[in-house]
This record gives structure tokens, sequence and C-alpha cells, in this order.
């Protein structure tokens, strides 16, 4: 398989468990009674897993730069946070379909 084909693989992939994120997440939040708290246990399961793989994989980073970096380039997860709880919140209340239009559409 090559590259490209590859990484057109991985986004399909991704965007189907984009789709599933909202209510995975709502599900995690009803019994919890917290979106906030169910995303944070969300993130802390996407951290052991990306740090997991961060272990894995033979890539190491060159820090010198990151101290050039501005400072929102450390927003990312910020963001991140943002739509996970959003998701947990929301998802039970319009659906996953309407929330994923309203993201589209952001």
């Amino acid at each position: 398989m090559n590259v490209a084909a590859l990484t057109i693989f991985l986004a399909v992939l991704a965007g189907a468990m984009l789709a599933v994120q909202a209510p995975t997440n709502a599900m995690l939040a009803r019994p919890l009674d917290s979106p906030v708290i169910a995303a944070f246990l969300s993130f802390l399961v996407g951290t052991v897993a990306l740090g997991l793989l961060a272990w894995l994989l033979p890539w190491r980073p060159d820090w010198s730069g990151v101290r050039a970096l501005p400072w929102y380039a450390w927003l990312g997860g910020l963001y991140g946070t943002v739509f996970v709880t959003v998701a947990a919140l929301g998802a039970p209340r319009v659906g996953v379909a309407v929330l994923l239009t309203a993201v589209v559409i952001g």
C-alpha cells in the first residue's frame, strides 16, 4: 500500500472514530453526571494511548525548536478539550448527526 492510500485510509478511519466519539463520551458522561469529568477521563485514556505510541515509535523530536514556538502553538489541546466536552454535553441533547453537522459548519 502506498503512502497516499494509507493516509486516506487512516483519515477515513479517524473520521469514523470522530463520529462515534461524541456518543461514547455522552455515554460516559451519563453515569458520571458530568460532561467535564467524562471529557477528562476521555483525555486521560487518550494521553495514555499517545504516551505508549510515542514510546513505541522510532521518531524522536528535536526539542531545540520548541522554545521558538509562539504561545498559541500550545493551544491544540485546548481546542480538543472544547470539542470533547461539547460533544459529551451536546450529543444526547441534539443528536450526533446535528452535532457533527454543526462541527463541520464551524
